[in-house]
């Protein structure tokens, strides 16, 4: 743990993608105005005082005092945008076409390496426990698929223009909400 963390509890990193707000005025830039009244109350309390006993230095420590203290008053606080586990969607297309049938190291089809891969991880499982997931399957058209058995791998043609245009209309109708990630499974001819 860092010196930062420690006093601040998150890692710089968390500030940087924040969002800076007040509590009490909605807005940070009504904090200004505000420090700017401290700076003015701070002169306004030491013109009383003498010439020789005034000190700039003396000033100055008294407005920043007085402007930490307004600043932790107006309660800030950080807004983070995150992910919600179980209260977001992930959509994970797959190609549906006959195009996963090519068999990349001459002996196993891209189909059977996708369903070894999701069957050994099980990835989807994993997904599920924090996401609400929803399959989707295209080649010419795309659909909306409960289960990979679906899979037929027997499409025509690989437009993937079809699934982006799917996943636009169920994210932008009434009552729809927006996907947190999309996940297309590639594969690596190297491998």
């Amino acid at each position: 743990m860092s010196i930062f963390e420690f006093f601040f509890k998150y890692k710089p990193i968390v500030y940087q993608k924040g969002r800076l707000a007040f509590q009490l005025l909605g807005s940070k830039w009504w904090f200004l105005p505000a420090a700017a009244l401290a700076i003015v109350a701070a002169y306004l309390f030491y013109r009383a005082v003498t010439g020789e006993k005034r000190s700039p230095w003396l000033i100055v420590l008294r407005a920043v005092t007085l402007a930490v203290l307004l600043f932790m008053f107006l309660r800030p606080v950080l807004n983070i945008s995150t992910v919600l586990p179980q209260d977001s969607y992930l959509a994970v297309v797959i190609d549906n076409s006959e195009s996963m049938t090519i068999k990349d190291d001459g002996k196993t089809p891209r189909s059977e390496l996708l369903n070894k891969q999701l069957a050994e991880t099980s990835l989807i499982k994993r997904l599920t426990e924090k996401f609400k997931v929803r399959l989707y399957r295209f080649d010419k058209d795309a659909e909306r698929t409960d289960k990979l058995e679906n899979l037929t791998f027997g499409g025509k043609s690989t437009r993937i223009e079809s699934v982006t245009e799917l996943l636009h209309e169920e994210t932008t109708g009434t009552g729809s909400k927006p996907f947190s990630a999309s996940w297309l499974p590639h594969w690596d001819r190297k491998r």
